[in-house]
């Protein structure tokens, strides 16, 4: 099958497209036949040597959409082990766990269901963590990224009163506008504005450190509100605990509440969706084996 696979981290030139054995399913275990997969910005972090846990060989990738191997039946997921500490998905064929089985909604492709998994974990976990709820008000940085989109879907979902703001609008270094009870800052860039914008015991979610992880955070203005930092880490979930999420949301993307990203990027598999993420260039991409 091909495969991509990285032997040693630390440069995207070790990253290589290959011809592998497909694997085989164990004891409670199933093979998938991936009809796409999502490339997140984990991944990329992942090859360059940012995650020190990672055995090696690996081949990388959280998210994914295809049909189990013994039945046909649609299935997509995601997961903290996948492209770590095993095999991902960015190979024509994944083994999973039979416990992260979760069937693929019928309204999305499975290019659109690969394109789901990190970006609705994580907004869900966000979401959950700073107990945003009916009549919240709610702002999330960054809404035309996966995650800021998910956000901001599952927040209406949750009767929040949701304003969302895009990056290219928002002056670096200028004040937010507004008091919010909640600021999910899916960009790593408004910490210190986003605390300035709270009301009291508002939360700030972060979800991203940019550069060397580390930030000036004006602490009297934090205390002073009763505020609180909320981080969130979605490489913490299983991808059993995140099948039983995806089941969970998934009667919302059938009925339309819930959408995948409108700036998907298809490409078949190899290297150059990793090298738009690390130019920084924006969109969804996803790997379509289809």
């Amino acid at each position: 099958m091909k495969a991509l696979r990285f032997e040693r981290t630390g440069d995207l030139a070790h990253l290589e497209l290959v011809e592998a054995p497909t694997p085989a399913a164990g004891k409670d275990e199933v093979l998938v036949e991936v009809k796409a997969a999502g490339v997140n910005r984990s991944d990329l972090s992942n090859v360059m040597g940012n995650h020190r846990y990672t055995t090696l060989p690996r081949v990388p990738g959280r998210d994914f959409a295809g049909v189990l191997a013994h039945s046909g039946e649609p299935v997509w997921g995601t997961g903290a082990e996948f492209g770590f500490t095993r095999d991902g998905s960015h190979a024509a064929y994944l083994v999973i766990p039979a416990a992260a089985v979760a069937r693929k909604p019928r309204s999305l492709s499975f290019t659109q269901a690969a394109a789901c998994g990190v970006p609705y974990v994580t907004a869900w976990h966000a979401l959950e963590q700073a107990r945003v709820g009916k009549g919240t008000k709610l702002l999330v940085l960054g809404a035309a990224g996966a995650v800021g989109a998910a956000a901001v879907h599952l927040a209406r979902l949750r009767h929040a009163e949701v304003e969302g703001a895009v990056r290219a609008g928002l002056p670096t270094g200028q004040p937010l506008q507004g008091q919010w009870d909640v600021i999910f800052d899916t960009t790593g860039h408004w910490l210190a504005p986003a605390i300035a914008a709270l009301e009291r015991h508002g939360r700030v979610v972060v979800i991203v450190a940019p550069g060397e992880g580390k930030e000036n955070v004006p602490i009297r203005e934090l205390y002073r509100r009763e505020a609180s930092i909320v981080g969130v880490n979605s490489l913490l979930y299983s991808p059993a605990e995140c099948a039983r999420l995806l089941r969970e949301l998934a009667p919302h993307f059938e009925s339309g509440a819930l959408r995948a990203s409108e700036r998907i990027s298809p490409s078949p598999l190899g290297i150059e969706p990793y090298a738009a993420l690390k130019a920084g260039r924006g969109g969804k991409f996803v790997f379509s084996f289809e």
